[in-house]
């Protein structure tokens, strides 16, 4: 027994004494000891000084079993993360020195992440586990469940008690805390001593707290409590639960059961005063190193720009400016204005105007047609007012049609319009009553607009019985029409707008009874190559002159570009967006390409700031925001309100944001005109000096821009400035116009006119139109339509002007709540193309509440409905990606087959093809892990997610050295794509591509037959032009020119085995005449009803696994999906490729 007493004296003394000395090298939690361990051997040691102990003593085999011998001290402190307030650093300060006076044993955790999200602290007791939240209030209190708190300050002061970021309030916080902690116990610890469903929660308030009022149900307060500082210690030591008890093993695990236990702490006694006193300690407070860079750093300072730029893992390749350059301003004395043009002028602080202001009013005064092509905010917008205000002026009777490509301009504008004085009104898809539209066209005198409402509302019901007159009236007395943002109408969008506004300046022209009476139109756009001819081709009117960029006499401050690329594998740009926010007089913009992108780099900056700290002021933007939103975030950049915005191209136009002077081109855009419209929006308003980080990507853009020999970072060579493409001979585009315009429908625009035609037999259309679309309309007037017009009219069903839209529209799904969801919901829609990307079941996606962000998680989809059922998602740290499989599927049938063009051994071919997205599962990935989660049916069996087919046109090349093994059709689908982009044969959003290979034969071309499809994103077949001689050699010419360049930037990676057949197809296209006879390919071969096949399944655990099945081929189903029997069993829609032929296969 003496000896027995001994080890316990021994035990006692290494593990409870304060002594100086071996004692103290053994105690993890004194700090300020010079001899406590900090490293692996340090620990090494204190084990084999205690063991050395224990035998010495000889001593262990006396140990009774039911002695309770703790080798942990009584409080373990990791600190995860460090707290970035001084508030919540504080708290858990405190609360370490409350546990030390506590006897029981304590393992209390700061910042953990657990299942994505971060918690203030997890304590954890033998017989507790328990989520704390951190709240820096005091005064009276009142809480509930899911209400608001508020809380009552000792000034009277009603605040309310935020709950962090998308959380309603610090009850519903705690509790998907809680849940995130029970599901790693119950998933991850598996242990019948620990029941998970256990955790409890206490936020802790720093100040005295007073109940005035809690709101909870007796199920809550049984694991739910509120504390301060005074009591939490007992209000601690109160919980327990009889199905928690962590014994010595489970205990000791428990630092690296919770991924911790290299995050020891030992300095937690320190006083913050001491902590303020040692600047180079990691615990500096926060605020006081935010407020230090704020007062030393500055946008003034090219060092301190570069020091953030190269802190963030960045180095800077190259380095170039452009100089500052002086405004000229001009007296508009004699321009001999109105007293309202004067007093608007003088009322927005305006004395004198711009040399390219005066040029362009009185130009306008002069009645020329104007196209404005100067820089960002060169107060183009002031140049509309007051050629609208001479304009009602001169004749009071007079409308002004303000015309911009999306809704969300017309919000923005709006209110600058309003500033003129006289009445302005709006109508677009935010404006859908008739009866509200028709006030709007009667009392409004200027009227803002989008082009898809003048196609569907002013000329769609130009006849109709109840807005129809007013719709007439309104057309008769527009005297001038703006169209703003100039360049964003091209591709399809821009070639319907092109017959859009013909058809209304015919409209007009006739209604006005006068052969060639034009409304006066001015546009504005970015730097275009041929300004004029533009306009003209969007218009259809001629005389017009330009203001162009080299006589842009507006100020801009000195611009110095840092193009960068990544010299560290963590460089991040979040981090140097957010760096750049603690600049006390910095304001960003950064640029990147995708939806959800924008709102995930803005919701990591928001993480890094503290719910007690100061907002970051950094924001989201892009398209598809409810307006609510739209609004908050408008306002808080109109006024100023913010340190940074992250967005997508959608800001590359609409609101000049004042103060701007850092552009951060995140992901390099595809045209000149996006590229520079980005760069023009730092730099204005009395900026001394502006900068432009363009950070070095994979795309094909910004590889060619980095290479300094041949590009040398020259925007110029690697974004050359083309004409936009407009596709205005097409004949699907001119049969959709001419069957709104003149179509024997009751919806017929030229209806009051038929009477007149039937008279002179001549279609009139002073000079209107182009002559073969004024042509097709007079076949039409005269019964002569040719097959693929009367086709059009057959299946029309209602106005061809809500039929066909100016642009192409997907299939569009809902975003709704999930039912028993309690949380709201922003109403939004996305496309097919976005359920890829963000919609499918599991995606976590990113969107705005009232300008906050919150996001979501994908439920399930109801396809038939088109409606994305989700849920709120409360894991912060949580992102989601898609197994996809995508594949093309061409129709051979004659029917379908509209073209075919033969190069000797290349065969191309025009023809009917469908797009197929199978989803298989996702991955989320949070905390540096990824995990696989596989579709699964209610029985356990692997499923397939199927998005409804896109069936559309296209352009197939087949190729004999498209099938040798290595060769990576995608990447040649890719390299395709970009010529045909970079030779202006189509815009980007236009056309889709994709490799692939055959899943049908004929008596031609072979099953698994290898392919590259350029097709359709709409339903025109525009890459019918594709199949012209001449383009194709241009095309395949360039390819073969810059081999070298063009693989090392488009697709660095290729294969040689790839660039072989790359070659092989460029030296068929070059080297032999073309051939167009038809080309018969026999009968489609198909499988046998009966015969053998084999079923490539998918694991339900590894994306990457397939297990090959031999199977029974029964039938084909819908949407080319196949019916087999497998083990017996009948099994329907098997994706056509994840079948594949045996040696044994029968073909019909």
């Amino acid at each position: 027994m003496a000896e027995k007493r001994s080890l316990l004296v021994v035990i006692y003394v290494l593990l409870h004494i304060n002594a100086k000395g071996v004692s103290r090298f053994c105690h993890p939690l004194y700090g300020h000891s010079e001899l406590k361990p900090t490293t692996k051997d340090d620990w090494r040691q204190v084990g084999s000084l205690f063991f050395y102990c224990v035998s010495t003593l000889n001593v262990t085999a006396l140990v009774e079993p039911k002695v309770h011998i703790s080798f942990v001290m009584a409080l373990q402190v990791y600190r995860y993360a460090n707290y970035l307030t001084t508030d919540e650093r504080e708290q858990f300060r405190s609360l370490c020195k409350l546990l030390t006076k506590s006897k029981d044993d304590y393992i209390l955790v700061a910042n953990p992440i657990i299942g994505g999200r971060e918690l203030d602290a997890l304590l954890i007791k033998r017989d507790a586990i328990i989520v704390l939240e951190f709240k820096n209030y005091t005064g009276s209190l009142t809480a509930s469940e899911f209400g608001d708190w508020h809380i009552v300050n000792d000034e009277g002061i009603d605040v309310v008690v935020k709950g962090g970021f998308g959380n309603k309030n610090p009850f519903v916080q705690v509790t998907h805390n809680k849940w995130s902690v029970v599901n790693k116990f119950k998933d991850e610890l598996n242990s019948p001593l620990v029941n998970a469903y256990h955790v409890s929660g206490i936020v802790v308030f720093k100040g005295n707290i007073t109940e005035n009022k809690f709101d909870f149900s007796p199920k809550v307060r049984a694991w739910f409590r509120i504390a301060d500082m005074t009591n939490v210690i007992e209000t601690i030591e109160n919980i327990a639960s009889p199905k928690i008890d962590f014994n010595d093993a489970l205990w000791n695990e428990l630092p690296k059961f919770l991924n911790v236990e290299d995050y020891l702490w030992t300095d937690y006694e320190q006083t913050t005063s001491e902590v303020l006193a040692h600047n180079d300690n990691e615990a500096n407070l926060f605020q006081n190193e935010k407020k230090s860079k704020e007062s030393s750093l500055s946008v003034k300072s090219e060092k301190d720009i570069k020091s953030i730029i190269t802190a963030n893992g960045f180095k800077i390749c190259k380095e170039k400016r452009e100089n500052k350059r002086d405004a000229k301003s001009v007296s508009y004395s004699d321009l001999n204005l109105s007293k309202q043009s004067i007093a608007f002028l003088k009322g927005k602080g305006i004395n004198t105007l711009w040399e390219h202001q005066y040029l362009a009013i009185k130009k306008a005064k002069e009645g020329k047609n104007l196209c404005i092509t100067t820089s960002t905010s060169s107060g183009k917008t002031e140049i509309f007012q007051i050629v609208a205000i001479e304009k009602l002026k001169e004749s009071p009777d007079s409308k002004i049609l303000a015309i911009y490509p999306m809704k969300a301009l017309n919000r923005q504008q709006l209110e600058r319009w309003e500033k003129t004085g006289f009445k302005v009104g709006k109508i677009d898809g935010d404006v859908t009553d008739s009866e509200t539209r028709k006030t709007v066209l009667q009392n409004s005198q200027i009227v803002v607009a989008t082009p898809d409402v003048i196609h569907a509302f002013l000329l769609g019901r130009l006849n109709d019985n109840t807005v129809g007159e007013a719709i007439q009236d309104f057309i008769k007395n527009v005297s001038l029409v703006v169209i703003d943002e100039l360049h964003l109408f091209k591709g399809v969008f821009g070639t319907n707008s092109a017959y859009l506004f013909r058809r209304f300046n015919n409209i007009r022209r006739l209604l006005k009874r006068k052969s060639k009476d034009f409304a006066q139109y001015i546009t504005a756009s970015a730097t275009l190559p041929n300004a004029i001819e533009h306009s003209f081709n969007i218009t259809g009117v001629t005389g017009f002159e330009e203001i162009s960029i080299q006589q842009d006499a507006s100020p801009m401050a000195e611009k110095v570009f840092y193009f960068v690329e990544q010299d560290d594998t963590d460089a991040d740009v979040v981090n140097m967006v957010y760096d750049f926010s603690t600049v006390d007089d910095a304001k960003s913009i950064t640029f990147v390409e995708g939806r959800q992108r924008a709102g995930e780099m803005a919701h990591r900056i928001g993480q890094m700031v503290s719910e007690n700290a100061a907002d970051s002021g950094i924001y989201p933007y892009r398209s598809g925001y409810e307006t609510e939103s739209v609004n908050v975030i408008t306002e808080k950049l109109n006024k100023g309100n913010f340190k940074g915005v992250i967005s997508t191209s959608a800001l590359e136009i609409g609101i000049d944001i004042d103060g701007l002077n850092i552009a951060i081109i995140a992901d390099m855009p595809y045209d000149k005109n996006s590229y520079m419209q980005r760069v023009g929006r730092v730099g204005r308003y009395g900026c001394e000096k502006s900068y432009v980080i363009v950070v070095k990507t994979s795309s094909f853009a910004s590889q060619l821009l980095f290479d300094e020999q041949k590009y040398n970072y020259d925007i110029d060579k690697v974004l050359p400035n083309y004409e936009p493409a407009l596709y205005l001979e097409d004949k699907t585009v001119q049969n959709i116009h001419a069957l709104c315009h003149v179509g024997n429908t009751d919806y017929c625009e030229y209806a009051k006119w038929r009477k007149e035609f039937n008279q002179a037999q001549q279609f009139d259309d002073g000079g209107c139109f182009p002559s073969s679309f004024a042509k097709l309309c007079q076949d039409i007037l005269t019964g002569q339509e040719s097959k693929d017009y009367q086709e059009k009219e057959n299946n029309l069903v209602g106005a061809p002007q809500i039929a066909y839209p100016l642009r192409f529209i997907s299939d569009i799904y809902k975003i709704l709540p999930v039912k028993g969801e309690k949380n709201f919901i922003p109403r939004e829609s996305i496309t097919r193309e976005q359920v890829v990307t963000e919609g499918y079941e599991g995606a976590v996606r990113n969107t705005l509440y009232k300008g906050e962000h919150i996001r979501e998680r994908v439920r399930y989809i109801n396809f038939p409905k088109k409606e994305i059922n989700v849920a709120r998602e409360w894991n912060d740290y949580l992102s989601t990606s898609p197994q996809i499989s995508r594949y093309i599927i061409p129709n051979f049938n004659k029917d379908f087959r509209y073209r075919t063009i033969y190069f000797g051994d290349a065969k191309i071919y025009n023809l009917s093809v469908k797009e197929y997205y199978n989803i298989y599962g996702y991955w989320e990935n949070y905390n540096k892990k990824r995990e696989y989660f596989r579709y699964k049916s209610s029985n356990g069996d692997a499923k397939i997610l199927k998005i409804p087919p896109f069936p559309t046109t296209g352009v197939v090349f087949f190729h004999p050295s498209l099938n040798a093994q290595g060769v990576n059709r995608q990447d040649i689908a890719t390299i395709l794509f970009e010529v045909f982009l970079r030779l202006r044969a189509f815009e980007r959003n236009d056309i889709n591509y994709r490799g692939g290979r055959l899943f049908n034969s004929n008596d031609i071309l072979k099953r698994d037959d290898c392919f590259i499809a350029i097709y359709d994103a709409n339903d025109l077949n525009l890459t019918s032009r594709a199949l012209d001689e001449h383009l194709l050699k241009q095309i395949f010419e360039y390819i073969a020119d810059n081999m070298e360049v063009i693989t090392a930037s488009v697709c660095p990676n290729i294969t040689s085995e790839t660039v072989d057949a790359l070659n092989d197809l460029c030296q068929s296209v070059l080297n032999n005449e073309a051939d167009l006879a038809y080309k018969d390919l026999g009968k489609e071969r198909k499988f046998k009803t009966g015969t053998e096949v084999i079923y490539r399944m998918s694991s339900k655990d590894d994306p990457e696994a397939f297990e090959e099945i031999k199977c029974i081929f029964i039938g084909k189903g819908e949407n080319e999906t196949y019916y087999i029997l497998l083990n017996g069993k009948p099994v329907p829609n098997i994706p056509i490729d994840s079948i594949e032929p045996t040696e044994n296969t029968e073909y019909e």
